[in-house]
């Protein structure tokens, strides 16, 4: 067992079944979490820095039908800095996506026992998700250069909210060693990935 192994398992061993034997454990890397939201974080900058622009100059521009004699905000004003300010606090939020992305992501940590895959995320409670290799009717490996990727480990039916039919992927994400994983996998349960 490695290192960063043994420094997880007070996190794995409450979830453990008798007599289950941890074969890999590692917390994903947090850049391939982090990466999707990227576009999210410009365009919630570029509708901060709109909406606090606005803001600024409302607050700062003496309209005077809108500010009394002693420079007091109207009711008018009043409400009207209402709209910018919470286009302000919506931008802010959406730039700050990769950082909660992140949290997550150190939140994360995924499991191969000899009998199933665990992804447990230990944000506010811990929540587990156990795969067996009966339910692993799908697997498939993206990898980047530098090996590391994202597992598919099976696709789950489910419904959009126009009621259609569609699928879940049930991934582990931001694995360091796409390929170790892949042949452990293969190795304990017989099973391997399709190359995507």
């Amino acid at each position: 067992m490695t290192k960063t192994e043994e420094s997880l398992l007070p996190i794995i061993l409450p979830e453990l079944l008798d007599n289950e034997v941890v074969l890999w454990a590692e917390r994903p890397i947090s850049s391939h979490f982090i990466k999707p939201t990227i576009p999210l974080m410009v365009f919630g900058l570029v509708f901060a820095s709109f909406s606090g622009t606005m803001l600024v100059y409302l607050l700062t521009r003496k309209i005077t039908k809108w500010v009394t004699e002693e420079g007091e905000p109207t009711a008018p004003l009043r409400g009207f800095l209402i709209i910018p300010t919470v286009f302000f606090l919506i931008g802010l939020g959406m730039s700050s996506a990769p950082l909660w992305e992140r949290w997550r992501a150190l939140k994360t940590v995924y499991v191969m026992t000899d009998k199933r895959i665990l992804i447990i995320r230990s944000a506010r409670d811990i929540e587990v998700e156990y795969i067996y290799p009966d339910g692993v009717d799908f697997f498939q490996n993206r990898i980047d250069f530098k090996g590391s990727g994202d597992l598919t480990v099976s696709r789950e039916p489910s419904k959009n909210s126009d009621g259609e039919g569609e699928y879940q992927d049930v991934k582990l994400v931001g694995i360091s060693d796409v390929q170790k994983v892949n042949e452990l996998f293969r190795k304990t349960f017989g099973k391997s990935t399709t190359d995507a």
